[in-house]
Formats: C-alpha cells, sequence, structure tokens
C-alpha cells in the first residue's frame, strides 16, 4: 500500500488547480467570439486633448497653423475595422483644412512612425467640414489579448479660413465634433456612424507682458542699471525702457505700443528701436542720428513698431523691447548725496489695442 506525504498530497493539488485555470482561460478564450469588446475599451473615436489647455496635443492657433489628432480605437477581440469614413466638422470656429502648413495631414497606427497621409475632401460654410472617404486610411486590425486594442491616430492641420478675419478665432466658438463611421470583417453587429461629444479646440495666443524701467545717462548709469525711479537734474538725459515679454505659445504679430507720459518733470523727444540708438541721441546731447531708426516723439508716443531680431513686430517667444528718450525738466538737485532728488517715475506703458491687436502679418 502507497503512502504519501502531506507535501506530495499538496504538490498534486497544487497542479491541478493550476491545469484548471489553464484550462478554464484557454476555454474563455476559445469561447469568446470575434465581435467581443477587449475589457474597458476607450472610445471608438475621440479627439486626443491630452496635456493642459496650453500644452495639449490638439490645438489651434491665432495667426497660424494649429493641428488636430483623431484617436481611433479597434477594440474588437477577432474582428477588423474595415472601410472606415472619418468626418470632422470644425463647427463655428471659421477653421479649415490647411494644405500649405507643414505636414498637413499624418496617421500611425498603434503609435508607430507617422506617414503622409490623403487631404481631404472639404464642405461646410467656410470649409468646416472635412471627410476622409473609406479607404483613406489602412484597415485596423483586431485587437490581441483581452486587455489590448489597435488605434489609428490621425492628425490635420488647421487655419482661421480665407474671408475671415485671423483676430476673430479669438471670440469665435471652437466646439468641434469627430464623426466615425466603419464596417468589420467578420461582420458584426455594430452602432456606426459614431460621433465624440463636442469638444473645445485649446487656443494657443500670445501673452504679453510690459515693463517699463529708467536709467540717467548723464549719472553714468550703464545698460546694467535700469530702475522703475530715476533721480536727476534738469536736462539730464534719460532713457526709458519698454520691455514686452511675451509668455504665450503663440507670436505676437504688429507688435506696437503707446507711451503716455505724465506731463512736467520729464520730456520725451524720441523713440527708438534699440539700445544703441537712444544712447548715441543722449551721448550727442539729444541730437537725433540718422539711420539709426528713431523717431521724434512727445510725452505721447503712439503706435510704434517694436524691431524684434531684424524683424518688425513679430515675438515668438522671449522679449524685445523699445527706448524713449528724453530730458529732465524740473529741477532736481544733485544726483549723489546731499538733499534727496526728487523722482519720476515712468507711468507704466501700455500695448496698443486696436481693434487688429494683437495683429496678424
Amino acid at each position: 500500500m502507497k503512502q504519501y506525504s502531506c507535501v506530495a498530497v499538496a504538490t498534486h493539488m497544487f497542479k491541478l488547480v493550476v491545469a484548471a485555470f489553464a484550462l478554464g482561460s484557454f476555454v474563455n478564450h476559445a469561447l469568446a467570439a470575434p465581435c467581443d469588446l477587449t475589457n474597458n475599451p476607450p472610445p471608438f473615436v475621440k479627439h486626443d486633448l491630452t496635456g493642459s489647455q496650453a500644452s495639449s496635443v490638439s490645438y489651434c492657433e491665432l495667426c497660424g497653423y494649429g493641428y488636430v489628432t483623431i484617436t481611433i480605437t479597434n477594440p474588437y477581440l477577432g474582428a477588423d475595422m474595415i472601410d472606415m469614413q472619418v468626418v470632422e466638422n470644425l463647427g463655428s470656429s471659421g477653421l479649415t483644412f490647411a494644405p500649405a502648413a507643414p505636414a498637413p495631414v499624418t496617421y500611425s497606427v498603434d503609435g508607430g512612425g507617422a506617414v503622409a497621409g490623403p487631404a481631404p475632401t472639404i464642405s461646410g460654410a467656410n470649409g468646416s467640414v472635412l471627410t476622409w472617404t473609406a479607404g483613406s486610411f489602412p484597415t485596423l486590425v483586431a485587437a490581441n489579448g483581452a486587455a489590448n486594442f489597435s488605434t489609428l491616430s490621425i492628425t490635420f492641420a488647421v487655419s482661421r479660413a480665407s474671408g475671415l478675419t485671423l483676430e476673430g478665432l479669438i471670440a469665435a466658438s471652437r466646439q468641434i465634433q469627430a464623426t466615425l463611421d466603419y464596417s468589420t470583417n467578420p461582420l458584426c453587429a455594430i452602432t456606426s456612424p459614431i460621433s465624440t461629444s463636442l469638444d473645445t479646440l485649446p487656443l494657443r495666443e500670445p501673452i504679453p507682458l510690459m515693463t517699463k524701467l529708467g536709467r540717467n545717462v548723464d549719472a553714468a548709469q550703464g545698460t546694467g542699471s535700469y530702475t522703475s525711479i530715476v533721480y536727476g537734474n534738469i536736462n539730464d538725459d534719460v532713457i526709458w525702457r519698454i520691455r514686452v515679454t511675451n509668455t504665450g505659445r503663440a507670436a505676437l504679430q504688429d507688435m506696437r505700443f503707446d507711451d503716455l507720459m505724465q506731463a512736467g518733470g520729464m520730456q520725451i523727444n524720441y523713440a527708438c528701436p534699440t539700445e544703441a540708438a537712444a544712447s548715441g541721441i543722449a551721448a550727442a546731447n539729444g541730437v537725433g542720428p540718422g539711420g539709426a531708426g528713431c523717431v521724434a516723439a512727445s510725452n505721447t508716443v503712439g503706435a510704434f513698431v517694436v524691431i524684434v531680431m531684424g524683424g518688425l513686430g513679430r515675438l515668438e517667444g522671449g522679449m524685445a523691447a523699445a527706448f524713449a528718450l528724453g530730458l529732465l525738466e524740473t529741477g532736481a538737485g544733485p544726483r549723489a548725496g546731499g538733499s534727496p532728488s526728487p523722482s519720476f517715475p515712468g507711468p507704466a506703458s501700455r500695448p496698443r489695442r486696436r481693434a487688429r491687436w494683437p495683429g496678424c502679418s
């Protein structure tokens, strides 16, 4: 008569449990129909709005090109998605397909490399409806396993439609909707077409910040000595630096500024595009050199064009500056030591806010 130890019995029981589990898994997989879906699949179609408002994968851009990404998911365990037609309705945003943009249409399968895709058929008001007909994109094969699914990502460029003001994008509704129509192989009972919700496309636009500081040239204050309050004597040459910083993710274009200096105490004579030009006038006791880009001004500077990196009024990011040069008019006492001198703080400069500001070149 055979005897079995407790350890041997436990080992046999463990093997039986593992075998039963494996057999159950095999049976469940074998019994899964091709039209069954993977566990907890994402939506069949959605806009990729991953990231924050400022860094979303899909976006539109003031005065430039934006890109929208549609992601299609095949969650079927054994059925391919075929004959896919994709429609993007850009609504009343005034946006339309931008064929001149870099890489106007690309697609990728399962996160692979981007492949150039076909242009859509354009219809609707202001070209707002974009249609990719069946056959525009490859078949999306069935998912491989209960926890997997296949994806197709389509990215296309958009811009404001011709005939509409570019700046109108700021106030326009930017709600968009994508629709997917498809079949399956083998044939499944499906709900098609399927649409996304109304999604709001994030807007990238410039965010200008302005600061104004001054320095007294005749008090030997150099380019690193700008302060919010300037001290000096009558007829001292003072340069005010108006610095514009663009913290937004779109270029600031057609950049101009107005500057309103308070009457009395300070007389502005020139507005200059560079520090060197303003310093040259100050060194010449207020005589404006020719060809320096400076313009005669008064205590009201209107619509002065800011030069950025050799171009007019365009700031992609970082900062740019303009310079106002003038003389102190009021007795001020000694510049250093002695009794305190009156100060002449420069009132805050402000950007020119016209109907086309921020403007688009």
